[in-house]
């Protein structure tokens, strides 16, 4: 975790964290998944942001300015790395590499 230290923003929670993945928001996101998902799995940030689902779309109407909240940004650019006991440090330092890449 070190080569990421100037990249790394730690989640902050006042109570329970997940220990699904490890959640990563990067702009390059389409450029490091494919090759993320060569070497592990890599999942999505949530599922999606509710202000693009169709039911509410059609219920309450397109919100105008959604490319300015934070939503958005989780929805466009966000994902999870591996977060298991299992990862051996050669992966870990891996998925390191490709994070940083971009």
């Amino acid at each position: 975790m070190n080569s990421l230290k100037s990249y790394v923003c730690k989640p902050i929670s006042k109570g329970f964290t997940s220990n699904l993945g490890y959640p990563v928001i990067h702009p390059h996101r389409d450029k490091i998944i494919p090759r993320l998902e060569k070497i592990t799995e890599v999942r999505p940030l949530i599922c999606g942001s509710m202000w693009r689902q169709p039911f509410y779309v059609e219920r309450y109407g397109k919100f105008k300015n959604y490319e300015k909240t934070n939503s958005f940004m989780v929805d466009r650019y966000g994902f999870y790395v591996p977060n298991h006991p299992d990862l051996k440090e050669e992966e870990i330092k891996r998925i390191c590499e490709i994070v940083c890449k971009y």
